[in-house]
């Protein structure tokens, strides 16, 4: 779970790059501990699956994910978390930047991370939306791509301008 939650917090700061990525990593600890609530939490070990189920709100420091359902699969033996599934009503919060989605998923392998479900991540005015927000943290780079009669939207205002 300390994994997703560094994760998250590098695709707020790559996908909305120079606006107050500085100050979010700086206020970012990830020594904090991590306090996840739920209404349920289901453990399947055949599986290698946890989900926690139900309002969902899982919280590091000032970084908090809200979602219906958050599942962790985790390799056997070794539990080293192998993919994050977030579903319903995503919502990443750190400090003035926000990521909603329908669906979030990491890919701790592969340094993936992918919303799909209306995502936008925006900070203050500025905001970016398409259908699906790929990053790519081992390459430090993201794709915001849209489908065919739709289109990938943004707003990046002057550094210290706003509307």
């Amino acid at each position: 779970m300390r994994t997703l939650i560094l994760f998250l917090l590098l695709l707020l700061v790559v996908v909305c790059p120079g606006y107050g990525a500085d100050s979010a990593l700086g206020q970012y600890d990830s020594r904090q501990p991590i306090l996840v609530s739920s209404d349920r939490l289901e453990a399947d070990d055949a599986l290698h699956k946890v989900s926690f189920l139900g309002d969902v709100v899982a919280r590091q420091g000032t970084l908090v994910i809200y979602a219906q359902q958050l599942s962790l699969l985790y390799e056997p033996g070794s539990r080293q978390v192998r993919e994050v599934q977030a579903r319903k009503d995503v919502r990443i919060v750190h400090g003035a930047i926000v990521a909603t989605a329908g669906e979030a998923d990491f890919f701790n392998n592969e340094g993936r991370i992918v919303l799909r479900g209306a995502p936008r991540v925006h900070q203050g005015a500025n905001f970016v939306e398409g259908d699906e927000i790929t990053v790519l943290l081992n390459e430090s780079r993201s794709v915001v791509s849209s489908q065919e009669g739709s289109r990938v939207n943004a707003i990046f205002h002057p550094k210290g301008e706003t509307p």
